[in-house]
């Protein structure tokens, strides 16, 4: 019994950093938005934080669901396959109207409109990460935990939520870091449709290449 719950909760702590990391849309929006932004980095920690809470809990719920109301009362796997797309599309749209608003910003030099814009970005995004799944990859373990005790449950949501938010934290630091190593090619300018490219390229690698 003792060893189901260390390789449970190995698995969880696992399946929350591999899938963060081969997923760049966990990242890498995040990244560009706040240095596109200028967002200090303790506000682009905050966002990603909650956008992070957000991702795991709407699947923790959805699979706490499946858990106790059992397949025949709940079609996860429809569920997801409705989700994973929706998210996709939704970060899609959003890339491509941010591409946008970035070319205009950048045609028009109106460095004011940065602020404006700001808190709606920051609510975006949140609410793409919250509509996006986490893959079924909580509710194959929510299952196995399920079935040894609701405390074990608990500390896998626990562990995997943990683990998975930490990452994300964790690599937008280096990315941020990593970015403001690079020389000034003084294209600032440019910041918000760079951002907005990278964003659209997530959304696409989500959609068609299954990242």
């Amino acid at each position: 019994m003792f060893s189901d719950h260390i390789v449970l909760y190995t698995t969880a702590a696992l399946l929350g950093v591999t899938h963060t990391l081969l997923g760049p849309d966990h990242y890498i929006p995040f990244i560009a938005l706040g240095k596109a932004r200028r967002w200090s980095l303790k506000r682009t920690m905050a966002i990603t934080t909650l956008s992070g809470i957000g991702h795991v809990f709407s699947s923790i719920v959805i699979g706490l669901l499946l858990v106790f109301l059992g397949k025949e009362f709940l079609n996860f796997e429809a569920i997801e396959k409705f989700r994973a797309p929706l998210a996709g599309w939704l970060l899609f749209g959003f890339g491509v109207a941010y591409t946008l608003y970035g070319v205009r910003h950048a045609w028009l030099r109106r460095n004011q409109a940065d602020s404006e814009a700001s808190s709606s970005a920051s609510w975006l995004i949140f609410i793409v990460f919250a509509l996006g799944p986490c893959e079924p990859l909580i509710p194959l373990l929510m299952t196995p935990a399920a079935t040894i005790s609701t405390s074990t449950l608990i500390a896998v949501c626990i562990i995997f939520s943990l683990f998975t938010v930490t990452t994300m934290c964790a690599t937008v630091v280096v990315g941020c870091k990593s970015i403001d190593l690079l020389p000034n090619l003084r294209l600032s300018h440019l910041a918000h449709a760079f951002a907005g490219g990278a964003i659209t390229s997530c959304a696409v690698g989500m959609l068609f290449l299954g990242l």
